[in-house]
């Protein structure tokens, strides 16, 4: 006699992708792209002990990342982890571009001039870029919140770093993150998601002993 599985558990295997990070998933297509000849299984073998999992991927998940190569730019991804933000799982579209342009700008010439920069005062020359330079309403419901929160995203997707300028400790940019330019600041998980169409179903069935 036949059974389906639960749903749960096909549902559990055909996410296991969504649990790649977006550096993780440019990393094995990277590593597929450099191996000539090398199978899926292979792939999830290496991907098993590279990235430390409890159990090796699918080879649809693989198979599924290798089909839609070309939605990821992988030299900007790989180039930007070296700037933190190793653990998202999609580059987002900045809802203020101009703004973190601006204000990396300003952050990178504080360090030349070798003046320290706390979390607090960095959201103050954000907030002011927001009212003098872009000339945005401080009461209008568009108006960024400059949040901890806002911060904590601000800082590792631009990899600031705690270092010492001067004799006091500031945050500084280390390296800056290519995929600022808004051509490449893209949800490309998304755009992936999208061009799969509609979702499909599958129907596992195992022998009932």
């Amino acid at each position: 006699m036949l059974r389906a599985l639960p749903w749960g558990t096909f549902t559990k295997l055909i996410s296991l992708d969504k649990n790649f990070t977006l550096v993780q998933k440019a990393q094995i297509i990277d590593y597929m792209a450099k191996t000539e000849g090398i199978t899926q299984v292979s792939v999830t073998k290496w991907a098993q002990k590279q990235f430390g999992l409890v159990a090796p991927s699918t080879q649809l998940t693989i198979h599924r990342l290798w089909k839609f190569r070309h939605k990821y730019d992988i030299k900007t991804i790989l180039e930007g982890s070296l700037c933190g933000g190793v653990d998202r799982k999609m580059l987002r579209k900045s809802k203020y571009p101009e703004l973190e342009k601006l204000l990396i700008d300003d952050i990178i010439d504080c360090q030349k001039r070798n003046v320290p920069l706390s979390g607090n005062r960095i959201k103050q020359m954000g907030e002011d870029i927001c009212r003098f330079d872009l000339k945005l309403d401080p009461e209008s419901f568009n108006f960024p919140s400059f949040s901890n929160g806002w911060f904590e995203r601000f800082k590792k997707k631009h990899g600031l770093t705690i270092d010492m300028v001067g004799d006091e400790p500031s945050y500084v940019v280390s390296q800056r993150l290519h995929s600022l330019d808004t051509a490449h600041s893209i949800n490309q998980d998304d755009q992936l998601e999208s061009s799969e169409g509609k979702p499909f179903l599958l129907y596992l069935y195992v022998t009932q002993p």
